[in-house]
């Protein structure tokens, strides 16, 4: 009975039917009180025979009630638009809590290294997306040259190609914007590492790029997190006070460590604890740390 409504009528029951107790007058030791629910097992003259719904340990026991002392429940049967509503407003609870856990996912801080993580994607994006492959004089040039290079226009100048200079060691990262066809500089931009920080190509190209075409660079691109988590193609090092550099391995696959040539390689469990200097992830990278 709990999950539909009734209406109370004042009326003859029929077998079958529920009722409510309204003027209880129980007697001979039949105990019942306004309340009280009942349903109908048989019809008299004057009253009704039926058994107290809820009595389970009292199963088998009959009441008789008089017409005078009971109201029929009648039940009340909700419009379709009614029902409607509320499978959609439980379709839409449902929703609710499904987006509230996505929202308190969203809400949980980020690490250091998932922060990195999502500023070198968006630098290599931003590099790709900065360029002018649509611009009708690249199809040209690039059709003349044989070529398919990413292109860039600089303020007046035509379409430009970078190029990148990438000093690993002294943590720097120069782009020149250069023409086409006359090989001429039409602007330049330089990013720098700071002391502590790790070296990553991929921003430090962003950068560059932006400072040659003469954009913003995004905050995000000069305040990044060092890594926390070492990975292969990491380069690490052994670094002293007065030495910037005593040796540098790059992290491979392997649970092991080894030297070849005069390449030093480690597995990533022999690389922890060791600094991580450089996390581009560049094939040659460990080169110019030897050079």
């Amino acid at each position: 009975m709990e999950n539909v409504k009734y209406r109370k009528v004042k009326r003859a029951a029929k077998v079958g039917e529920k009722i409510r107790a309204v003027d209880a007058k129980p007697y001979w030791g039949r105990y019942y009180e306004n309340g009280d629910k009942f349903e109908v097992i048989k019809t008299c003259a004057n009253g009704v025979l039926c058994r107290r719904i809820g009595d389970e340990d009292e199963e088998g026991r009959l009441y008789t009630l008089w017409s005078s002392e009971y109201v029929v429940l009648e039940p009340i049967e909700e419009p379709d638009e009614i029902s409607d509503i509320k499978n959609e407003m439980e379709r839409l609870t449902g929703e609710l809590a499904t987006l509230a856990l996505r929202v308190s996912k969203l809400e949980e801080p980020k690490s250091p290294q998932e922060i990195r993580d999502e500023i070198v994607a968006k630098a290599k994006t931003d590099i790709e997306g900065l360029a002018i492959n649509e611009y009708g004089y690249v199809h040209f040039i690039r059709h003349f040259t044989d070529s398919n290079p990413p292109f860039y226009r600089v303020r007046h100048f035509g379409a430009s190609f970078a190029e990148y200079i990438v000093n690993r060691r002294k943590k720097t990262v120069v782009c020149l914007l250069r023409s086409a066809f006359k090989k001429e500089i039409y602007a330049r931009g330089i990013a720098k590492c700071a002391p502590g920080d790790v070296f990553n190509s991929h921003i430090g190209r962003a950068i560059a790029l932006r400072r040659a075409l003469g954009l913003e660079v995004p905050a995000e691109y000069l305040s990044v997190p060092n890594p926390t988590e070492i990975r292969e193609g990491d380069i690490v090092g052994y670094t002293h006070p007065l030495i910037p550099l005593v040796y540098a391995a790059e992290v491979v696959d392997h649970n092991s460590w080894f030297i070849s040539g005069s390449r030093m390689y480690l597995g990533v469990d022999y690389a922890r604890g060791r600094r991580i200097i450089d996390d581009s992830r560049e094939e040659g990278a460990l080169d110019a740390y030897l050079a």
